[in-house]
């Protein structure tokens, strides 16, 4: 009888812990949230970032060969910026910062007078690389541009590389291929 009972016991304790490890987000799952959560905010330029943000600060050119835009150190650009931080593996950070990736959309807003939000993000995982814990999607925004109470919408095609870093999903690569924003 007390052996009977133990074993209850146990295979309900068993069956719970099976269940609420069951329960929890997949990495597929964390990772396509993650690249979402990201596409949302660097697609959503409201008119107070623009006010904001004094986009006046010359865009210049590197002496370069790869033509990499670099944006003066200005507070507004670092503050800007950093709300897009936590989304990054470090090295990729640093290229979203040198591209002005969020910068030239923050422009662009201003030079049309528009502000933009993101109406339908949609991915597709591409592959899985299960040594690095890697997902690799496509990603395609449809994107509403509000000017006057008139609103236009357009479309883009990406990619976006998310990988584990420390228990947490990281960009670790992004590149807009197609756009019909600028």
């Amino acid at each position: 009888m007390k052996n009977r009972i133990i074993v209850i016991l146990c295979s309900i304790v068993l069956c719970s812990l099976l269940l609420a490890a069951c329960s929890g987000k997949t990495g597929v799952q964390q990772s396509s949230t993650t690249a979402k959560d990201f596409l949302n905010r660097l697609y959503t330029v409201d008119s107070q970032t623009v006010q904001n943000f004094n986009i006046s600060v010359p865009v210049v050119p590197k002496s370069d060969s790869l033509g990499v835009y670099i944006a003066s150190e200005s507070k507004a650009i670092m503050k800007i910026n950093q709300k897009f931080q936590s989304f990054f593996t470090e090295s990729e950070y640093s290229a979203f910062i040198s591209n002005c990736t969020y910068l030239n959309y923050v422009k662009t807003c201003k030079d049309k007078g528009v502000v933009i939000a993101p109406v339908k993000i949609q991915i597709t995982q591409t592959s899985h690389d299960k040594t690095v814990d890697q997902y690799d999607y496509t990603a395609s925004f449809k994107i509403t541009f509000d000017r006057d109470n008139h609103s236009e919408t357009k479309n883009d095609i990406g990619q976006i590389s998310l990988i584990k870093d420390n228990d947490t999903w990281k960009v670790n690569y992004i590149r807009i291929l197609k756009s019909d924003f600028y």
